[in-house]
């Protein structure tokens, strides 16, 4: 697990760190310390390092579905990256390829980008028309979160 570390001021007032602010700024200001935790969604007391893939799939009792799983371990394997921690960003990339195996939509868009990278143009064209059968909607392209399909 991995904890992110924010320092959020809430009055700027009495903010402790004159060499950032004005020193009328600085006196009234409230620091507090926050942490933001990542979990892969193992609730018991065992480590989710065991690779069975069993920490994968949505925990009964949580809200996650699998799609916010798998942008969690995708979040968590940036954060292990970061800060430099390789095996457990080893540990996050085999869950990834786990996850990724499970779902068909996963393994398709792995095998599609395969595909493409080796210039196998025939088998990108297959696993392609794969993804449009099963979720026609993936293969479009848009970074707005407000679009609706039609």
């Amino acid at each position: 697990m991995h904890c992110l570390h924010l320092k959020v001021a809430t009055n700027l007032n009495s903010l402790s760190s004159p060499s950032r602010f004005s020193s009328s700024i600085v006196r009234n200001c409230n620091l507090r310390l926050n942490r933001i935790v990542a979990c892969s969604g193992s609730t018991s007391g065992q480590s989710s390092g065991s690779g069975s893939g069993s920490d994968l799939g949505p925990v009964p009792g949580s809200s996650l579905s699998r799609t916010e799983t798998y942008a969690m371990l995708k979040q968590q394997l940036e954060v292990a990256a970061k800060s430099e921690d390789y095996k457990e960003a080893a540990r996050i990339r085999d869950s990834l390829k786990l996850f990724e195996e499970e779902e068909p939509v996963l393994r398709l868009q792995r095998l599609l980008k395969e595909a493409i990278a080796e210039e196998r143009f025939e088998d990108a064209a297959k696993y392609r028309d794969e993804l449009k059968e099963i979720a026609p909607h993936c293969l479009l392209k848009c970074s707005s979160d407000a679009t609706t399909l039609v």
